[in-house]
């Protein structure tokens, strides 16, 4: 849904802005939303992508993305969403349960 305003995902990103981090997003459904009186756009979601990011964190499990792929280009992975269960190899952490999922545990 195109809906943000109740996401818990904006509360990350806006953590994660005033702490410093560079941070942008995709989402198959939202374009843009705004933070601060800023207007965020959604990036495409590819390879350059996960490649560029010191961490992807999955807040919102969406069929219409390539997970696999996520994984195997990302550094790291922090999935919320139980969305890479079925991905092999990477580096993915998996809240609540950091061992499971096709992924390496990272500590």
């Amino acid at each position: 849904m195109d809906d943000v305003r109740e996401s818990p995902a904006l509360v990350l990103f806006e953590h994660l802005k005033e702490m410093g981090a560079s941070v942008s997003f995709t989402d198959p459904y939202v374009k843009s939303f705004k933070l601060n009186g800023e207007v965020i756009q959604s990036r495409a979601a590819n390879t350059r992508l996960w490649e560029s990011a010191d961490i992807v964190v999955i807040t919102t499990d969406h069929s219409a993305l390539d997970y696999q792929q996520l994984v195997d280009h990302a550094p790291l992975v922090f999935d919320t969403r139980n969305a890479t269960v079925n991905c092999t190899g990477g580096h993915v952490v998996i809240l609540g349960n950091p061992g499971a999922g096709g992924g390496a545990a990272v500590g």
